[in-house]
C-alpha cells in the first residue's frame, strides 16, 4: 500500500516543476509569413469626390419661423 502512495506523490511533484525559459524564444521565426495581396494605389482624382450628400435639410427646418398667433 505504501508503494502506490509514493508513485502518486512523485507524479504530482514532477508535473508542478516549472520549465526553464529559453533565451531565444520568439526571436527567430519557424517559417516565412504567408504572402498577402498588396494594396491598390489610390484612385485618380477625377474618380473621387462624386458622392451624394449624407443628409439634406428636413422640411421642418426649411419652413420659415414665425411667432404663434
Amino acid at each position: 500500500m505504501a508503494d502506490s502512495d509514493d508513485i502518486f506523490t512523485t507524479k504530482a511533484m514532477n508535473s508542478q516543476v516549472a520549465s526553464a525559459a529559453s533565451a531565444s524564444h520568439g526571436l527567430m521565426p519557424n517559417r516565412m509569413p504567408t504572402a498577402v495581396a498588396t494594396p491598390l494605389p489610390p484612385l485618380k482624382p477625377k474618380n473621387t469626390g462624386h458622392m451624394w450628400p449624407n443628409s439634406t435639410a428636413s422640411a421642418h427646418s426649411a419652413m420659415p419661423c414665425s411667432p404663434r398667433p
